[in-house]
């Protein structure tokens, strides 16, 4: 990911992405595709004006690859400003708070990223920063959604302070090759018997919960279910398993599986498999939101507490918000902006994937759940869930 001469990987984890991240092997394998043409081309009035601020120093950064925005235009604003960047990447997000909250590492990052539902938990643990806003000018073009309401006061900007900015956004699908099978309404769709030993199943654990929650009509914002309620939903998903051709490990083995025909349609995919499969040759893979609903993810950046060198993070954050910026990263990641300028920038098609007129009610569709990291008495948690997932992978 690093460009030779310009900045290295500290540290790349070779373990497999787990749940929602898995949308970024689309992402990565796409790079910057979708982006607008104009912004492309440099030397805009706006980026004039960036760069008469010059900052220097070095971002040491822990997250998820490709979060890091190593595209060619984010590199050469880095390039021009003097800022190097380090970036230490991860398999899992749990794996942030236990290097942050570890006294040997306190301090080694100034920039890392939040999932939306982690927000209030890693507050408590003290690994956020409270964030100077002023230092952050772009923020205030951000759509409605993600700089004010219930939503923006439950996960970036509570107890008195902004705590993330939101960068990057997407939801889950089910994926189908329309040259071959009708639109799913919904997940239940895939019991069928058109279906026999069609279609793959997504090895994310989370996604395929959530999923299956809906469907069954017990999920709720919390993410919390009773031991009865988890039974039901992988009673659900053994069905599901039974007619499934596999469990697949990546969105990659699924591009490829839809590439050589094997399947016709996959459950908890992304709006990036249209993309990833077509440069497989394959054009008609679709994307559909099952009539019952799905689940979004919303990731940020934050500055970690003790952090040093913070003008070169706080530079780095705006810059990704301006609207080339914004526009390159939905190409790069295959997800949505979050900024009204940055809308303007995109491409027809990613437009279109997106809705940015349309935020809240997508996110209506396609909700932000909790996750059960330490639910209430009476509760199953987040590693039940992971628990009863590999009892279907094992059924």
């Amino acid at each position: 990911m690093a460009t030779p001469g310009l900045e290295s990987s500290a540290e790349t984890s070779g373990g497999r992405r787990l749940s929602r991240r898995d949308f970024l092997a689309g992402g990565l394998a796409l790079g910057a595709a979708g982006v607008a043409g104009p912004y492309l081309l440099g030397g805009s009035a706006e980026a004039a004006v960036r760069s008469r601020a010059s900052v220097s120093g070095t971002i040491d950064f822990l997250s998820w690859d490709a979060y890091d925005l190593r595209f060619p235009q984010m590199n050469a604003w880095r390039k021009q400003h003097g800022i190097s960047m380090n970036s230490t990447y991860i398999s899992d997000y749990p794996e942030i708070p236990a290097k942050l909250t570890s006294a040997a590492s306190r301090g080694l990052y100034n920039l890392a990223t939040y999932g939306a539902q982690y927000g209030r938990q890693w507050k408590a643990l003290g690994i956020l920063t409270p964030l100077d806003m002023s230092k952050i000018p772009n923020y205030k073009n951000s759509l409605g959604f993600f700089k004010s309401g219930s939503t923006w006061a439950r996960y970036w900007n509570f107890d008195g302070h902004q705590w993330g900015i939101p960068f990057t956004w997407s939801y889950a699908t089910n994926n189908y090759n329309a040259a071959k099978v009708a639109a799913p309404k919904t997940t239940a769709d895939f019991l069928k018997p058109q279906f026999k030993k069609k279609f793959a199943l997504n090895d994310d654990y989370q996604g395929e919960i959530l999923l299956a929650a809906q469907v069954l009509g017990i999920a709720n914002q919390k993410g919390l279910f009773t031991p009865a309620q988890l039974k039901k939903i992988v009673n659900f998903l053994n069905e599901l398993k039974k007619n499934a051709l596999l469990v697949a490990p990546s969105n990659g083995d699924i591009a490829n599986l839809f590439a050589s025909g094997e399947i016709v349609a996959c459950v908890d995919g992304f709006l990036g498999m249209e993309q990833l499969v077509a440069q497989k040759g394959v054009k008609t893979i679709k994307s559909v939101v099952p009539a019952e609903g799905s689940f979004s993810f919303v990731d940020s950046y934050f500055i970690p507490a003790g952090a040093k060198n913070a003008d070169a993070v706080y530079a780095f954050i705006n810059e990704a918000l301006a609207p080339p910026m914004q526009a390159q990263e939905s190409g790069y990641l295959q997800a949505g902006v979050t900024t009204v300028n940055g809308v303007a920038a995109l491409s027809a098609a990613n437009k279109a994937a997106y809705q940015p007129s349309n935020v809240n009610a997508l996110f209506a569709k396609a909700p932000l759940f909790d996750l059960p990291t330490s639910p209430p008495k009476g509760y199953t948690s987040i590693a039940d869930w992971e628990t009863a997932w590999e009892s279907v992978k094992a059924s």
